[in-house]
């Protein structure tokens, strides 16, 4: 009787556990969601983007700088006949490179606000990945915390059979301190992994932003999928990962610098036109003298160059600067990426081999020695190493499945899709 019922329990335990949360249990996605919706870091990168992007100026046309004509340095409402002087310059060297510099600061400014709104991205996938590797770990310890209470059941049922066998002097009362020892360690166990989740609890409702919430939701296992799309398909798409795209922004971003810092090393041709009205002396005022003068001056920047050279050799190191953490970010998402790839097939393989074969085998196993037990052909501690060959077969195939699941995560987080 008691062995139907353990192989009953033993194949159905974790389906009918879950089933019996199902009605309080989230999706992973759903709380993928809420961390995002309430994530501060997330809130502070969307503002700075949003200030950013109102810096971006679109580029002008090469016939805008003959608006720059109408610009005087006439006090503010005066006239030529109400003001001793006045005078109108005209910087053609700034008027020719106003265009580029205009063109040039939006593509910084634009450069910025992209680089920005990409961290935002990668700061969403990095918050995602943690959110589902979490779930997986708590699904983990949940699961493991079932099946070890069910062992322990199980267990305090075998204590019935070594009293059975110790009434009719079959069995020792050795055999039955060997059965408390291991249950006293087995509960142990179930002590930690309750320790366990109750740390990982607070971590993930830290995470989702919502630290007010009970544990008594059911965590999800995040979907594993069967089959992946090969390393060089992944390769392929991690080029676009938003830490890429980040770095190649603050690159645009920097050469666009250097190419204002070299602007200013442009001869300055300056025309000015000069006026002045004099009123003769003791007449009216409608009468006097009017002066108009004219000149033109031309400015090289061989003294301001001191000053411009260590800015353009900052911006250009800078420049150099940025595409090597560029290219030491793309080696080293590469070398991750075949790190998490490898580390997938491997726990894959595993997986699948616990499944398919160990855990069936330690079923078959301890079917095949309790009944031998049952009538005194087997001793206490063949029984005792089938139900934890049983146990640590269970236990190591779960920890697989949660580790698979986090694996998935990580490789989602560098590429987008793997699928």
């Amino acid at each position: 009787m008691f062995h139907q019922h353990r192989r009953r329990g033993m194949r159905n335990v974790l389906a009918l556990l879950v089933l019996a949360h199902a009605l309080c249990a989230q999706k992973p996605e759903w709380w993928v969601h809420q961390a995002l919706r309430q994530n501060p870091t997330l809130a502070a990168l969307q503002a700075r983007w949003q200030a950013a992007s109102q810096r971006i100026v679109p580029g002008m046309t090469p016939a805008d700088p003959m608006l720059m004509l109408g610009v005087a340095n006439f006090p503010p409402g005066a006239s030529l006949r109400s003001e001793p002087m006045g005078m109108l310059m005209l910087g053609l060297g700034q008027m020719l490179a106003w265009p580029t510099i205009y063109t040039l600061r939006g593509e910084e400014a634009s450069a910025e606000a992209r680089s920005i709104q990409l961290q935002q991205h990668a700061y969403e996938r990095w918050l995602r990945q943690q959110v589902l590797s979490t779930l997986a770990q708590l699904w983990e310890t949940r699961r493991q915390q079932e099946f070890l209470r069910y062992t322990l059941e199980l267990l305090a049922r075998a204590d019935s059979l070594v009293a059975q066998r110790i009434a009719v002097g079959a069995a020792s009362q050795r055999d039955f301190f060997r059965l408390q020892q291991e249950r006293s360690r087995l509960q142990a166990d179930f002590l930690a992994e309750r320790e366990r989740e109750r740390s990982l609890h607070a971590s993930f409702l830290q995470l989702v932003g919502d630290e007010s919430a009970d544990s008594s939701w059911e965590p999800v296992l995040p979907s594993i999928p069967d089959a992946i799309a090969p390393l060089p398909v992944l390769e392929q798409r991690l080029r676009s990962h938003p830490i890429l795209e980040a770095a190649r922004a603050d690159s645009l971003r920097a050469a666009a610098a250097v190419q204002l810092a070299r602007l200013w090393f442009l001869p300055e041709v300056t025309v000015k036109l000069q006026y002045a009205y004099r009123p003769a002396p003791m007449a009216p005022a409608t009468t006097g003298t009017s002066l108009v003068s004219a000149g033109i001056e031309l400015g090289l920047p061989l003294f301001s160059s001191r000053r411009q050279l260590p800015a353009v050799d900052e911006r250009s190191w800078q420049l150099e600067e940025r595409r090597a953490e560029l290219a030491a970010r793309l080696l080293e998402l590469h070398a991750l990426l075949r790190q998490t790839y490898a580390r997938w097939e491997s726990l894959r393989d595993r997986e699948r081999l616990y499944r398919t074969q160990l855990l069936p085998q330690a079923e078959a196993l301890l079917d095949a020695t309790l009944a031998p037990y049952q009538t005194g052909q087997a001793d206490v501690d063949a029984l005792l190493a089938a139900y934890l060959e049983l146990y640590q077969s269970h236990r190591e195939w779960l920890r697989l499945r949660a580790e698979l699941a986090q694996t998935v995560a990580s490789l989602e987080a560098l590429c987008g899709t793997i699928m």
